[in-house]
């Protein structure tokens, strides 16, 4: 009986292979994977990523963290006291948005969730290994300032998302979006509909975007209308129960006024359907704004009128000026900001109003 012969073992695929197949030389592909990107054409990287795809080699990544002294990954610390923090919608997206295009840029996305800003963050960092931080947090902004500070001691690259304080000293970039601009487009425009009294519906969590927003609406409705017309209500953190709860207990006491102006989408249908339920129309006896523009926005009857978010951007581009930082040594810039745009629906639409 012919016995069959012990399958020959794979050939380790080596950098030459990759070099010869691609058409360039060995040291091009040194290049690459040592990420001197800078040092070739943009066809030669092209010709070196189908080379190893086809191949399927894979280099040492324990040799070559040690050769280059990188750890290969990105640490994003989220500072939420919800447990459930990546049930939020922005912080989902933003999160998505970074680990996605790290993961292109072949690092690792590690994300740790803090319920506050306080020294749970030393004890987290000194045992926490990564080329660079992504902080988005929320708290007061002494609070965050010390955290900021605390972890710019590690003497990693820093990016701060949706951070409004000032760190002109310290290794790090901001990148947000332009939550005050996006504040001023909802209260212009519900001004030009006629509105004259106005309820702010805030969430409980101190985020510096929602500061922003706050500080903007209340300054340009008061300036319109006079103090006494613009109100203010916390709605805990922004689940649909309790924004029903604490808004209803408000109606009980208060007039509808003429426009509900939510800090997100979720605490805006949530007010919606509240008034909706209670008799009182929408648009025609009171206007409803949200902010985020993420898909639940669409499930509202009438649709939203809201602030299209850039949430998953602001994921994206941290993650270049992280890449970007690694490989020149410095950050191009100090802070990007993303623009809005307003979206108007049919919570606000002039012409369903009477």
């Amino acid at each position: 009986m012919l016995r069959s012969s012990p399958q020959k073992a794979r050939r380790h695929i080596t950098i030459k292979d990759v070099a010869k197949r691609a058409r360039v030389s060995p040291m091009s592909v040194s290049n690459f994977l040592n990420e001197r990107f800078h040092l070739m054409a943009a066809d030669t990287r092209a010709r070196i990523t189908t080379a190893i795809a086809a191949l399927g080699y894979r280099p040492n990544s324990g040799a070559r963290g040690l050769r280059l002294n990188k750890e290969f990954s990105v640490g994003m610390i989220i500072v939420d006291p919800q447990p459930a923090y990546l049930v939020d919608p922005f912080i989902s997206r933003v999160a998505s948005g970074l680990s996605s295009r790290l993961a292109e840029m072949g690092y690792a996305c590690t994300v740790q969730g803090l319920p506050d800003c306080d020294a749970t963050n030393a004890l987290f960092a000194s045992h926490f290994r990564a080329d660079a931080l992504c902080v988005f947090a929320s708290g007061t902004r002494a609070a965050r300032r010390k955290l900021i500070e605390s972890l710019a001691r590690y003497d990693e690259p820093i990016v701060l998302i949706e951070e409004t304080e000032r760190f002109p000293k310290l290794d790090l970039m901001t990148v947000r979006q332009d939550d005050s601009g996006g504040a001023e487009q909802i209260a212009r425009h519900l001004l030009s509909l006629g509105a004259r009294s106005f309820l702010l519906m805030m969430p409980e969590p101190i985020w510096p975007a929602n500061v922003a927003r706050e500080k903007v609406l209340t300054t340009l409705l008061t300036e319109a209308v006079g103090p006494n017309r613009v109100m203010r209500i916390e709605c805990g953190y922004g689940n649909f129960t309790a924004v029903q709860a604490i808004l209803g207990r408000w109606l009980a006491v208060n007039k509808p006024v003429d426009a509900f102006v939510a800090n997100n989408d979720q605490i805006g249908i949530a007010a919606l359907r509240t008034l909706v339920a209670r008799g009182i129309r929408v648009p025609s006896d009171a206007m409803v704004t949200g902010f985020g523009g993420f898909e639940i926005w669409h499930y509202s009857d009438p649709p939203l009128t809201t602030v299209i978010s850039r949430a998953y951007e602001l994921g994206h581009r941290s993650a270049e000026a992280v890449f970007r930082r690694l490989d020149t040594g410095r950050f191009d810039e100090r802070e990007v900001v993303l623009p809005l745009t307003l979206q108007i629906s049919g919570s606000t639409a002039i012409h369903q109003r009477e």
